[in-house]
């Protein structure tokens, strides 16, 4: 989707900031339940931003987010349904976990003493009920709401230590860049995430990185030039050195461009 309908679409302020959890990126690559590491790629995508549609009450303000219409702000045909096994209902990110489908969703929400709260559709009066889409569902992000203890308002609308920024305008910049897309972003965030606790730099191999986030070193090099190239990282490459008669580099290092 283009930027300026994606701008349009999730009408986005400037305060609006949604914060994930960490230990999102081993959820995700501690099962093999995924089909391709593009799968990845669009979960943690997909998940990033059902939390700032849930946060910031954008369901039914003014657009109505279907799975379709998700699916193509990811940067996929509306149709597709390679992802349906991860976002239907019981799908893989309800198994993990990450997510709960409810036929209900939040209209409006209230902050009193760093609590979030939220009025929720079904809790509007009759003369204040507006007509709904048919079997109209959306995604609930747990991980917003309770973290490590069932029950308990621990998850990152409460408390944002351990996380990592989603922002929703660097979201939109790489997200609608066709040579970026959802695995752009994947790999931004996990940078994101690991500068936040080098902040000399992120020293780490093509190789390493592809370990972590199950994509090939090749593909890990296309999208860190292409995010190179768009501005969004900053990458200090070494010198070669001889080491046996033959010449090699160390590790690149990687710093985030604010």
């Amino acid at each position: 989707m283009e930027k300026h309908k994606l701008i349009s679409l999730l009408q986005s302020k400037d305060y609006e900031r949604v914060y994930i959890h960490n230990e999102i990126f081993s959820e995700l690559q501690n099962t093999n339940q995924f089909k391709s590491a593009t799968n990845i790629a669009f979960a943690y995508c997909y998940y990033c931003l059902i939390c700032y549609l849930y946060r910031y009450c954008k369901y039914g303000n003014e657009y109505w987010f279907t799975k379709e219409t998700l699916i193509e702000v990811l940067g996929f045909a509306s149709n597709n349904k390679t992802f349906d096994y991860l976002i239907k209902k019981n799908g893989l990110l309800d198994q993990l976990g990450l997510t709960e489908t409810l036929s209900d969703f939040p209209i409006q929400s209230k902050v009193e003493d760093q609590f979030v709260s939220f009025q929720m559709y079904k809790d509007l009066n009759d003369n204040e009920i507006f007509a709904l889409p048919h079997k109209y569902t959306i995604k609930k992000p747990i991980k917003g709401f309770s973290r490590y203890e069932d029950d308990v308002f621990d998850g990152t609308f409460y408390d944002i230590s351990n996380t990592h920024l989603f922002s929703i305008h660097r979201f939109i910049d790489i997200i609608s860049k066709p040579d970026l897309g959802t695995i752009g972003f994947y790999l931004f965030q996990y940078l994101l995430y690991s500068c936040a606790k080098f902040p000399n730099g992120y020293f780490v191999t093509l190789i390493t990185l592809s370990e972590t986030l199950s994509l090939s070193t090749s593909t890990i090099q296309k999208y860190i030039n292409n995010l190179e190239k768009t501005g969004n990282i900053r990458i200090e490459r070494p010198k070669h050195y001889l080491k046996e008669g033959e010449w090699k580099r160390y590790a690149n290092t990687y710093f985030i461009n604010y």
